[in-house]
């Protein structure tokens, strides 16, 4: 679940297609708890660290931090990337850590179904997993078919 944090391009501006990609690491942000949006300052780190790919790179990446995307969050699932700007993801609390899951593994159930939260976001006590049953209940939704792990390929 946990993955390395990156930054890519929102655009595809590489000469053969593709987008750019930079680890957050590249630019000073090796702990998780520093890790945040691209500055004008960390570009500044990114051209003295790197002269020479940033001397070859497009203008625009190395000049406007609004380009480019962070990705921080990973499928507790699968392990993929979640682009929060794009994907359709849920947050769940697992044993006090915090967990993201890509909705289209439960495209059937919302947050609040999956996890049988009340309006203010806390469990039902009525509603919530007592048993072993209920549980796998929950569980069964991510019992993957061929078809799922077609769609995990396409979107990782």
């Amino acid at each position: 679940p946990d993955g390395v944090p990156f930054f890519h391009s929102k655009q595809r501006i590489h000469p053969q297609g593709g987008y750019y990609f930079l680890l957050a690491a590249a630019v000073g942000m090796v702990r998780p708890i520093d890790v945040e949006p691209l500055t004008m300052d960390t570009l500044i780190v990114l051209q003295t660290d790197y002269p020479s790919q940033c001397d070859n790179a497009p203008e625009p990446l190395i000049s406007d931090p609004s380009i480019w995307i962070l990705v921080d969050k990973f499928c507790f699932f699968s392990g993929g990337p979640i682009n929060t700007e794009e994907d359709v993801y849920y947050r769940a609390d697992f044993d006090g850590n915090e967990i993201y899951m890509l909705a289209f593994l439960s495209p059937s159930l919302t947050p609040e179904e999956l996890y049988r939260l009340g309006a203010d976001g806390e469990v039902q006590d009525d509603l919530g997993l007592k048993s072993v049953a209920a549980v796998e209940e929950v569980e069964s939704v991510y019992d993957l078919t061929e078809r799922d792990f077609d769609d995990l390929k396409l979107y990782h």
